[in-house]
């Protein structure tokens, strides 16, 4: 019989696979070495969930620039316009969320205008006889028109939503 050889020859191949996966890498401790052994970008920044922050918040704006380094006479000069480009920058963003906020509530005020007066057409078609409700007046078809233009007027809230998002501003401004 021929099995000592075909056994040995088998627990050699298990030997040889075994010491294979045993240097083997999983896939995310390969990844994390090379994450690790990748040149740092200073322009941006990625978040995973390896470094993410469990406490505080995320921003949007980056770290603040480095101070340059300090000399008597052109600080005092440069304090005012940056002090003045601050107050301005402020100005404008204050500006910005007050157009973004004032453009949200008036959208909202129009979905509500519209669900009112679906409403008060339903009140009037319950009033009218069953038979009557809608073939002897145009309110089925008023209804109708509306409950379209209420549609569309969520769709416009979801897209403004969206643009606000792509601009990169504060959600909390639409609301």
């Amino acid at each position: 019989m021929r099995r000592g050889p075909m056994i040995l020859s088998s627990v050699a191949a298990l030997l040889a696979l075994a010491a294979l996966s045993a240097n083997a890498q999983s896939l995310a401790d390969a990844a994390r070495q090379n994450r690790m052994n990748r040149p740092a970008t200073p322009a941006s920044h990625v978040y995973t969930n390896d470094n993410l922050p469990s406490s505080g918040g995320l921003s949007i704006t980056g770290q603040a620039a480095a101070e340059p380094p300090a000399s008597a006479a052109p600080e005092t000069a440069a304090a005012p316009k940056d002090a003045k480009a601050e107050a301005q920058a402020k100005q404008e963003r204050a500006r910005l969320e007050a157009d973004w906020r004032g453009r949200f509530k008036k959208q909202r005020d129009a979905i509500q205008l519209l669900e009112r007066e679906i409403a008060a057409l339903d009140r009037e078609i319950k009033l009218r006889p069953a038979g009557v409700a809608c073939s002897t007046s145009n309110v089925c078809n008023d209804k109708a028109a509306q409950e379209q233009q209420l549609q569309q007027g969520k769709q416009k809230l979801e897209d403004m939503k969206d643009e606000l998002r792509k601009a990169e501003l504060p959600d909390s401004w639409a609301d």
